[in-house]
């Protein structure tokens, strides 16, 4: 079975919190209940989306965490990981919600990639003070330097990595596959 790349998610939630500034003589009747949908994210890279679907309106101005208020309900290019929403009413009544935007799933050959460079370079290359910098039980070192992999424990230059020598030529041809194919992490 295939997954679509950008879930979508839909979330209601039933009690959210809302507020009126002091400058506003007008008692706030918005209701409690902020309706969002979100699609999920590419993890090294802001792709998501988060839709408000309730309340909306031209009365309403809407922003997400510590961004500037705007005029449309939508939010793109949105990371992984927990936001706030907030919409605002003309009375400045405001209502917020939290939203989380999840990862788009692992393709499996990534998958495999990933699991080989646990298992293989995790001695070296994980930790607080990674060889070179590098973390490659970390998806964005993986996907950031599938060049270097390449060169060192696929082609074994200008050293093989591991050091004991390059790893099974199984393990190896299925980088291989994985960089022919994009080296993309939904592959």
């Amino acid at each position: 079975m295939r997954i679509n790349k950008q879930l979508l998610v839909v979330q209601l939630v039933f009690l959210s919190l809302y507020s009126c500034t002091e400058e506003s003589k007008k008692p706030c009747d918005l209701q409690d209940t902020m309706f969002v949908s979100s699609t999920a994210s590419h993890p090294c890279s802001g792709s998501g989306t988060i839709q408000i679907i309730g309340p909306v309106g031209a009365n309403f101005q809407y922003k997400m965490d510590n961004q500037p208020f705007q005029n449309q309900p939508t939010f793109l290019n949105v990371k992984v990981g927990k936001h706030v929403l907030v919409a605002k009413d003309e009375n400045g009544c405001e209502i917020n919600k939290e939203v989380i935007v999840e990862t788009i799933p692992k393709g499996n050959t990534f998958n495999k990639v990933s699991q080989i460079l646990a298992n293989r370079c995790s001695n070296c290359h994980s930790g607080n003070n990674p060889q070179a910098g590098l973390n490659f039980t970390e998806t964005c070192d993986i996907l950031n330097h599938w060049d270097r992999i390449q060169a060192r424990a696929v082609n074994g230059s200008p050293s093989p990595m591991p050091q004991a020598g390059l790893i099974p030529i199984a393990e190896r041809n299925k980088i291989i596959e994985w960089i022919a194919n994009g080296h993309q992490y939904e592959n």
